[in-house]
């Protein structure tokens, strides 16, 4: 969450990111406790995913300030309202399927099913 934290833009972010992220960066860091750090990676894990999501797919419409999109609904309404972004997101195949199999909900599905397709490969594939 570190290195996410220190990029820029996060004055634009809806609560609790922004605030969690200044009180991280400020020198008395160390006050966050276990909820607000898991909460900070979370808001770190949403941008990454956004800016993943906009370099993938050539999101023009949703662009470099709008990468907080997937942080929260207030974040994602915010970017929404934009010209031409929700037509852009609706109309992108596969947007919709890359943020959902790549969010932190889904995380541990992709781990059993990364762990399944590994076993399988090792089991069938050797004879």
């Amino acid at each position: 969450a570190h290195a996410g934290a220190e990029k820029k833009g996060w004055d634009m972010v809806a609560q609790p990111c922004r605030d969690l992220v200044h009180s991280f960066l400020s020198p008395t860091s160390s006050s966050l406790g276990p909820v607000d750090l898991q909460t900070l990676e979370e808001c770190v894990g949403g941008r990454d995913l956004g800016n993943d999501t906009v370099r993938e797919f050539n999101l023009t419409a949703v662009g470099d300030e709008g990468n907080h999109f997937l942080m929260s609904f207030e974040d994602f309404a915010s970017v929404v309202r934009r010209k031409g972004v929700l037509k852009q997101l609706i109309f992108t195949e596969g947007v919709f399927g890359f943020i959902y199999w790549r969010s932190a909900f889904f995380e541990p599905v992709n781990h059993i099913l990364t762990a399944l397709s590994e076993t399988w490969a090792t089991t069938h594939l050797k004879k």
